[in-house]
C-alpha cells in the first residue's frame, strides 16, 4: 500500500471533471514518443500502462493489436476507461496501486513494453519510488522497454526566450501554493468549452534529468535515450526510454 496518501489525489479530480462534464482529463490524441517506439515492438507485443487514467494511450495501442494491461489507482478513471474501450480491443484495466505489485498479481518477465507517462512525478515518498521501480523491473521481459515521461525540475529547464522564461516562472509559482489551493482549468465539454477549479495535487517530485537517469538506472536499467521537453501533464518534463538488460 502506498506511503505517500496524496497518490490518491486524482480520484477526487476525476469526480470533479465528470460531475462537470468534461470529455476527457488530458488530450486524448496519440503520446508522440508511444507512436514512434510502437513502431519497434513486435506483433502482439504485451504492454503495460502505469498511471492510464482514462486509457486514452492504452485504447491506441489496444487499436494498433497490441495486448494492454492499464493501471490507475482511481476508480472514477478506470470506470470511464472501460466504458470507452471497444470490447473487441485487448485492453485489461486494473484498478491497482503499482507501490505495491504484488497486489495487482502480474506475472513476472512478461511485457515487451512498459510505459509511465506523469506516474513517477506524484511518487514523493522514496520507499514508494522504490516499490514502483522495483515492481517495474521484474514484470519486464529482458530487452523489454521502460518509457518514462514526468515532470522535470524546473532549475533543469534552459528558457530560449524571456516569455518562456516567464512562463517558467509563472509555473513555479503555481508549484509552490499549499496542495488544496484550487486550480483553473479548462475543460471541454458536450456543451462546449467551460472554466472549472480542481484542487492541486499533494507534494510531487520533480527531479532533474539526470536525476531521473541515475534513479531509473539503480534498479537495473540501461537507458537507451533521455531529453528535456515540454510536457503533457507538466510544463516541462524528463523523457527517457529505458532497456532491461
Amino acid at each position: 500500500m502506498a506511503k505517500q496518501d496524496g497518490l490518491f489525489a486524482y480520484e477526487e479530480r476525476y469526480q470533479i471533471l465528470h460531475t462537470a462534464g468534461a470529455m476527457y482529463w488530458n488530450d486524448p490524441r496519440p503520446n508522440v514518443h508511444i507512436s514512434e517506439l510502437s513502431k519497434s515492438l513486435p506483433p502482439h507485443a504485451e504492454c503495460i500502462e502505469f498511471g492510464c487514467g482514462e486509457g486514452d494511450q492504452a485504447r491506441i495501442l489496444g487499436f494498433m493489436g497490441f495486448h494492454v494491461t492499464a493501471v490507475d489507482l482511481s476508480p472514477t478513471a478506470i470506470t470511464k476507461a472501460i466504458k470507452e474501450t471497444p470490447s473487441e480491443l485487448s485492453v485489461r484495466f486494473l484498478v491497482g496501486d503499482v507501490t505495491d505489485g504484488t497486489s495487482l498479481r502480474l506475472p513476472d518477465e512478461y511485457y515487451d513494453l512498459a510505459m509511465d507517462i506523469g506516474c513517477l512525478h506524484m511518487m514523493a515518498n522514496n520507499e514508494d519510488r522504490s516499490n514502483y521501480l522495483t515492481f517495474a523491473y521484474k514484470i519486464l521481459r529482458h530487452g523489454g522497454r521502460f518509457f518514462v515521461q514526468n515532470g522535470l525540475d524546473l532549475n533543469d529547464v534552459n528558457p530560449t526566450s524571456t516569455e518562456e522564461m516567464k512562463q517558467i516562472d509563472e509555473t513555479r509559482d503555481l508549484m509552490n501554493k499549499p496542495a488544496r489551493f484550487p486550480s483553473s482549468r479548462k475543460i471541454l465539454t458536450a456543451a462546449g468549452e467551460q472554466e472549472i477549479t480542481v484542487p492541486l495535487c499533494p507534494t510531487c517530485k520533480f527531479p532533474g534529468l539526470n536525476d531521473y537517469i541515475q534513479e531509473i538506472t539503480s534498479y537495473g536499467f540501461r537507458i537507451f535515450s533521455s531529453e528535456r521537453g515540454k510536457g503533457v501533464n507538466c510544463a516541462y518534463e524528463a523523457i527517457i526510454l529505458a532497456v532491461k538488460p
